[in-house]
């Protein structure tokens, strides 16, 4: 795979990318695309986030479900500023122990990919600022990250085929965290140990998210950050730390990442499911099916 090419864009040629993305991201409420052109603007954003870039996509977790992580980051009593550094190729960032803070890096690989990839980056790294971490806490931040890129390609559609290594790695997080499901159940989980698979055919197909995810070695409970947790509960996932308890009670996930008809888009997206097999479930055709679910948008990304 390769990260996306061409050059690293300036700020003022992001500054004028985000008026459009943000339209969409917030379904077109103006005063939440001001909030967070704010955000993007404003002093100690920059301070903390002086790449444009990373900035931009920060900024895009203001008026979202992600807010609390945007306040905890920008407060500063945890993170130092972020920057771009050299990681292993199979690390998108990393949450670094700097001092007393922790510093969130970003693989200096993507520093050419849009913004709205960096989006998910920003809701797992701000997870981590505690020590040490295991992989039950990064069950739930992968999770989480999949779950934040649900909402990008929800609002650009057309950002799931754009076939850079950056966009593949989202892509093959949220298609399986989609997949992790109890046999029969329509829900997805972290923990299905009953589920026929995240990614059947597929050599690195496992029974549910949680048997995808087994790194770091560590086992055992870990501190969660309050904004974390607040997050969470949002989206009807109470817990008090990281660990095999928080990632059982994904069960209990609710609609506000994404409702029943989006989840259906977004699967048809990732080809996950074809129109022509819900037809042939459902009795309906193509084209009713097309229409009721809204997918002529989603069709429109995969292409011909």
């Amino acid at each position: 795979m390769d990260p996306a090419g061409g050059p690293v864009l300036t700020e003022q040629q992001i500054r004028d990318q985000m008026p459009a993305f943000l339209n969409a991201w917030y379904g077109g409420d103006a005063v939440k695309v001001d909030a967070a052109l704010a955000v993007f603007d404003a002093a100690q954003t920059e301070t903390m986030v002086p790449d444009p870039d990373l900035r931009a996509a920060l900024a895009s977790l203001k008026g979202t479900n992600w807010e609390p992580q945007l306040t905890d980051f920008l407060a500063g009593a945890n993170f130092n500023p972020s920057r771009y550094g050299g990681l292993p190729n199979t690390v998108q960032a990393r949450s670094a122990l700097e001092g007393n803070k922790f510093t969130i890096i970003v693989n200096a690989r993507y520093n050419a990919e849009h913004f709205s990839r960096k989006i998910p980056l920003w809701v797992h790294e701000i997870g981590h600022h505690d020590a040490p971490n295991t992989h039950d806490e990064e069950r739930t931040l992968h999770a989480i990250e999949a779950l934040a890129w649900g909402q990008v390609l929800h609002a650009h559609p057309g950002f799931a085929h754009e076939n850079t290594e950056l966009t593949r790695v989202l892509n093959s997080y949220l298609l399986r965290f989609l997949n992790s499901r109890a046999k029969g159940s329509p829900q997805s989980e972290i923990v299905a140990p009953t589920g026929v698979g995240t990614a059947p055919g597929s050599p690195y197909n496992t029974t549910d998210f949680a048997s995808a995810i087994t790194q770091p070695a560590q086992t055992g409970d870990t501190a969660a950050p309050a904004s974390v947790l607040q997050v969470l509960a949002g989206l009807g996932v109470n817990g008090t730390q990281y660990g095999p308890a928080l990632d059982d009670a994904f069960e209990n996930l609710n609609d506000i990442w994404l409702d029943d008809k989006t989840r259906v888009q977004i699967s048809v997206l990732l080809l996950l499911v074809t129109v022509d097999e819900i037809a042939q479930a459902t009795g309906l055709s193509q084209q009713q099916i097309t229409d009721t679910l809204e997918l002529q948008p989603y069709l429109d990304a995969i292409g011909p």
